[in-house]
């Protein structure tokens, strides 16, 4: 690789390290603003997630869902309780933003990773 293909590569390197940063921050920022809007447990209530009906539980009309921002997925959480209130069912959200956040974090590693390749020194038939 001769020296402006070196530069070339760091230069996308770099440009693919600044994406993947700023998605990443992007994803976090807008999810958790998505998520909280108007309070978790409100958005709970009207657009979930819900727990599945193979879950076993039976819920009320007057269940309240207790909401919360989960790190793994991405997304607001609900935890409901069953009728009885014997025990707790948590929905989570899907995995959209969180495939959306490891792609952004991949791309920074692959700039990361193009940076190393771009400084290796030069073999010793590649000089002159």
């Amino acid at each position: 690789m001769n020296e402006t293909g070196r530069e070339l590569t760091a230069a996308i390197g770099l440009a693919l390290i600044w994406c993947g940063v700023l998605g990443m921050i992007a994803v976090l920022v807008f999810t958790g603003l998505a998520a909280s809007h108007d309070g978790f447990t409100y958005k709970c209530l009207v657009e979930g997630p819900y727990p599945e009906p193979s879950a076993g539980a039976i819920l009320t009309e007057a269940a309240q869902p207790a909401g919360r921002f989960s790190l793994w997925p991405l997304g607001r959480a609900c935890d409901w309780e069953d009728a009885d209130g014997q025990r707790s069912i948590t929905a989570l959200p899907d995995w959209t933003a969180t495939v959306t956040f490891l792609s952004c974090a991949s791309s920074a590693v692959l700039g990361r990773a193009l940076r190393t390749v771009a400084g290796l020194p030069l073999r010793s038939s590649q000089v002159g």
